[in-house]
């Protein structure tokens, strides 16, 4: 970045009109460096449920892609669904692999399992975090309470 420098006998509105014009020009520069890092993020499409555009006006869209809510390859929850033991994360709570969202898909179809996830960390929260011996079989047993009677929050 270039320093301007200031010139002696300027009176105190001139400078702060001048540093107002400084501040105004880099604040278009950071602009234009997140307008791009934006568009590099939508080029490289990183999420896959969702996709990213961008629309006149600077509003970015996002929206679910066709067959995200459709589970994969048909999978459904059981022997064949692949759903294993859970790990846990760093604060204890239960962390679930590609296969228990899979299964979640096959589940709920059209719902956003990420969105049921958090759902249900709130609800686990909310009755103390009590030790789950098979965290994953208990989540999607809450989400087929869930879906069953959306109006009670699987509770």
């Amino acid at each position: 970045q270039k320093t301007l420098p200031v010139p002696t006998g300027l009176s105190q509105e001139q400078r702060s009109q001048r540093s107002a014009a400084v501040r105004h020009r880099l604040q278009q520069v950071h602009v234009r460096v997140f307008r791009a890092a934006i568009r590099k993020m939508i080029a490289a499409d990183p999420l896959p449920d969702y996709l990213l555009s961008e629309d006149p006006g600077d509003v970015i869209r996002v929206t679910r892609r066709a067959g995200a809510g459709v589970g994969a390859g048909g999978a459904g929850v059981g022997a064949g669904a692949g759903v294993g033991a859970a790990v846990t994360g760093a604060g204890g709570d239960p962390l679930f692999g590609a296969d228990t969202v899979a299964a979640v898909r096959a589940l709920a179809p059209g719902w956003d399992p990420y969105a049921l996830e958090a759902e249900w960390r709130g609800f686990w929260r909310a009755t103390g975090q009590p030790r789950l011996a098979q965290p994953e079989r208990a989540y999607l047993a809450w989400v087929q309470r869930r879906i069953a009677d959306p109006a009670a929050g699987g509770r």
